[in-house]
């Protein structure tokens, strides 16, 4: 199979731009992970793009059977991009999803008649909006913690004693994330916003319970948990920022991987066309699990899952589409990694 792995940040698309250092260092270690698992599947041709600012990848370039192209302006980087695309077999991409931009360049491909490795536009359409998402979720009888935009908080807020969440309607990660102590604080700086920022923003009660994610595989049909993560979030003034993860972290929380399964098996079937590996952010209290976001994409947890499940999770995503999820051999053991960011 000819592959092209694609990470955005790091793919020369940022070219004539700096690089925001926090994300290329994520996008990279991920990457890295990808390629890495990738290398070891018999059959498998790697393309990737690099941007020409950062190191090279040994293991690519000493290996034949894979090509890492550098990428020093807008149009290199145009012309690889068809390139690779035009070339390849398969897809799989790794982006955020603001701007829409998960979903074009999935819908790019697509165009291309490509089988992407990852989840249908549909679903990331839908999970990128958050506050659409949330609604959406609610109506299927998963629990969300309640959710509304900025501009209606202002004219009918909810009240939150704990505190507040600020954050992007199409946020990935904790970008842009921030933390106000009380209503008065929020109206300040919501009040200083222009109306259309205001559009873009979503408004949230802060939970207090553990922050958690799933690391999750997708077929079109069934589902499985492959990791229940404990994240830890940092506050830098109001700003939320993930600094670490522990992977498998199966003792600290409070919920067991019999819950998580039937959690992720609600949320497939509310969301056709996640596919592939994808992520789940949760605050988990001694009584509730509540969903704080979808990522239909890879995450920063991928990077840990070999050495958790002592497996290679892109063969177990190449034989779970030859063979379906349920003809798989079920996974034995989840070991304990810690995971800093």
């Amino acid at each position: 199979m000819k592959l092209f792995i694609y990470e955005h940040i790091t793919s020369g698309a940022l070219s004539g731009n700096s690089l925001p250092v926090s994300l290329a260092n994520e996008g990279n270690v991920m990457l890295m992970a990808v390629l890495h698992d990738c290398a070891y599947l018999s059959g498998m041709f790697i393309n990737t793009m690099r941007d020409q600012r950062l190191k090279a990848i040994e293991f690519i370039d000493d290996d034949p059977q894979h090509n890492c192209h550098f990428i020093s302006t807008q149009t290199q980087y145009a012309q690889c991009w068809q390139h690779c695309l035009n070339t390849a077999d398969a897809v799989l991409i790794i982006a955020p999803e603001t701007g829409s931009l998960l979903v074009e360049l999935q819908q790019q491909a697509l165009a291309a008649n490509k089988l992407i490795i990852g989840c249908q536009p549909n679903a990331i359409k839908l999970a990128t909006d958050k506050n659409k998402c949330n609604k959406h979720l609610i109506k299927h009888g998963i629990a969300v913690v309640e959710t509304t935009l900025a501009n209606h908080w202002l004219t009918a807020p909810f009240t939150s004693p704990s505190g507040y969440i600020l954050k992007p309607t199409d946020g990935a990660g904790c970008i842009n994330t921030y933390y106000f102590n009380d209503s008065k604080e929020l109206q300040k700086h919501l009040s200083s916003q222009e109306l259309a920022t205001l559009g873009r923003l979503i408004v949230q009660p802060y939970v207090e319970g553990i922050s958690a994610s799933l690391s999750l595989l997708a077929s079109n049909d069934d589902i499985e948990v492959l990791a229940i993560n404990r994240q830890y979030i940092n506050q830098f003034q109001q700003q939320l920022k993930l600094t670490a993860c522990t992977i498998n972290d199966l003792s600290a929380i409070p919920l067991s991987i019999e819950e998580a399964c039937e959690l992720a098996q609600q949320i497939h079937k509310a969301i056709p066309g996640l596919w592939g590996h994808i992520g789940i952010d949760l605050i988990v209290t001694d009584s509730s699990t509540f969903v704080i976001d979808i990522n239909p994409r890879l995450t920063s947890s991928y990077i840990a899952l070999s050495s958790s499940l002592n497996i290679n999770p892109m063969s177990r995503l190449l034989e779970m589409k030859k063979h379906t999820l349920s003809a798989l051999p079920p996974i034995t053991q989840r070991n304990k990694i810690e995971l800093k960011l």
